[in-house]
């Protein structure tokens, strides 16, 4: 069904529906079928994979690799959160004392290949903000 409203000023004079064609229709209907189908491909091509990176390992492969992550501390990474493909993962915040700033370590680890994974890694310092990364390799999984 199609609908076609009247107004004047803002206001609903009159409505009037109206069957809309087969013929009209039917290449909206297909796209709308091809977009359905398309997006359900993606959906089952990424649950799928046996190659797919998870949480726990991108957290593995972080703490794995990157050490001394805050300092002498070493704490370890945890997930935080995910974009896309990439895992975000940060330390517990260390509390600064005696003025010393807030200190805590991010790292994004995202899938370069079937065997390989890129890590990067950067300082969090509560006055300054994030810096450049301490830690950018591609390292095998």
């Amino acid at each position: 069904m199609g609908i076609i409203s009247l107004t004047e000023g803002g206001n609903n004079k009159k409505g009037y529906g109206f069957r809309i064609p087969d013929s009209l229709y039917d290449p909206y209907r297909n796209e709308d079928k091809k977009i359905q189908e398309d997006f359900a491909k993606t959906l089952s091509s990424s649950t799928s994979s046996a190659n797919g990176l998870t949480e726990s390992e991108a957290v593995d492969l972080a703490n794995k690799y990157v050490t001394g992550s805050v300092g002498a501390n070493k704490e370890p990474f945890k997930f935080y959160s995910k974009n896309g493909d990439s895992y975000i993962l940060r330390t517990d915040i260390k509390k600064g004392t005696n003025g010393a700033s807030d200190v805590a370590a991010f790292a994004t680890v995202k899938l370069a290949d079937d065997s390989h994974v890129q890590v990067t890694a950067n300082t969090w310092v509560s006055s300054t903000g994030s810096h450049a990364p301490f830690y950018d390799k591609v390292v095998p999984r």
